[in-house]
């Protein structure tokens, strides 16, 4: 984490009687950047509070993985450590919004006129004209900084990569995109940069990938893209953790169905009458068997259970509900309804 800002701290903290620390993990104190007089505790021990070695520590709500400090005698309260916590949300923002990175993220969240843009792109001297691809990187854990901070330390940048820091948990990472990459190797960056970040720091995110913006008017719909992607794929998707929103044609064609029509089509083959036949080992082989491409053999392996025993209730499914799950439309069918059971309390559903 930078200490820019919260070196900025100093003008509010001078002239009390008693010292204040911002401790990172380490114990260094950010505000002065020396050495801290007391090491706060591992997070994963931690409440909120400690008291240690004649300190009152008091864990930061803007920044869950730095500790505020203070000696036990000068009595600080928790809404003094409060209020410092609000002055650094302020300074971070400041520090975020400012030179070039400051400008792209503007470009990615709010909506600009096209004079705006241009304006903004020659006060920064941003290309207009770009091949970028959106990546939103969201921390799934508590780390003292941004995702910046982590790719920082992994991530090699070609020329014309830019990271942008959104807010405490996410970042965007625009990358130059090679003239004839596919969207296959695009998931599989994606994927690598993951990869390489929980290997090498132990922090694991979850990414959405938007489109591929052609110019700096384009970021802004791209990056809302990549939002979307992480929302719906995490309802439709829960086993992934990288969302490409263009390969998510079913998930988001899923999401724009209202609770009430997903209720009416999931209740249709899920009710009380199969209830009995759709019990959790049943399901449980279901979803393998989609999970193996309809393929029997494989399934059955994975299952650790006899082929003829998968047919067997292939067959009673069948049977109760007219669907022969080993025939692809009545395999898709099943699927898309046995899924409408993600949109019953679907909050990101939207009629526009």
């Amino acid at each position: 984490m930078a200490l820019e800002y919260a070196s900025g701290l100093k003008q509010y903290v001078q002239g009390l009687s008693e010292p204040v620390y911002l401790l990172n993990p380490e114990g260094t104190d950010l505000i002065s950047g020396k050495t801290g007089p007391v090491v706060p505790p591992a997070l994963r021990d931690a409440g909120q509070t400690a008291d240690r070695d004649g300190y009152h520590l008091v864990r930061s709500q803007i920044k869950p993985g730095l500790w505020w400090a203070g000696s036990l005698r000068a009595g600080r309260s928790g809404d003094f450590f409060l209020l410092l916590d609000q002055v650094l949300a302020s300074l971070s923002a400041q520090e975020r919004d400012q030179g070039p990175a400051g400008a792209y993220r503007r470009l990615l969240i709010d909506s600009l006129s096209p004079a705006e843009t241009e304006a903004l792109a020659a006060a920064h001297h941003l290309p207009v004209r770009c091949a970028k691809i959106v990546y939103l990187i969201c921390t799934v854990q508590d780390h003292p900084g941004t995702p910046v901070d982590l790719l920082s330390e992994v991530l090699p940048l070609s020329q014309g990569d830019v990271l942008v820091p959104v807010d405490e948990k996410s970042s965007v990472f625009l990358r130059e995109a090679p003239r004839q990459e596919n969207g296959a190797e695009t998931l599989e960056f994606a994927q690598a940069m993951q990869e390489s970040l929980l290997t090498e720091t132990g922090h694991g995110v979850i990414v959405g990938i938007g489109g591929k913006a052609r110019d700096l008017s384009a970021l802004h719909a791209c990056y809302q893209q990549a939002v979307r992607a992480i929302a719906i794929g995490r309802v439709f998707c829960e086993e992934q953790t990288v969302f490409d929103f263009g390969a998510m044609l079913l998930p988001r064609f899923l999401a724009e169905l209202s609770p009430q029509i997903a209720e009416h089509y999931h209740r249709l083959l899920f009710n009380p009458s199969t209830a009995r036949l759709f019990n959790e080992e049943m399901l449980r082989t279901i979803r393998a068997f989609f999970q193996k491409d309809l393929n029997l053999s494989d399934t059955a392996r994975q299952l650790y259970i006899h082929r003829n025993t998968l047919v067997y209730r292939l067959d009673k499914v069948q049977r109760e509900t007219g669907l022969d799950l080993r025939k692809f439309d009545d395999a898709v069918t099943f699927k898309i309804l046995m899924d409408m059971q993600k949109c019953k309390a679907n909050r990101i559903y939207s009629p526009d």
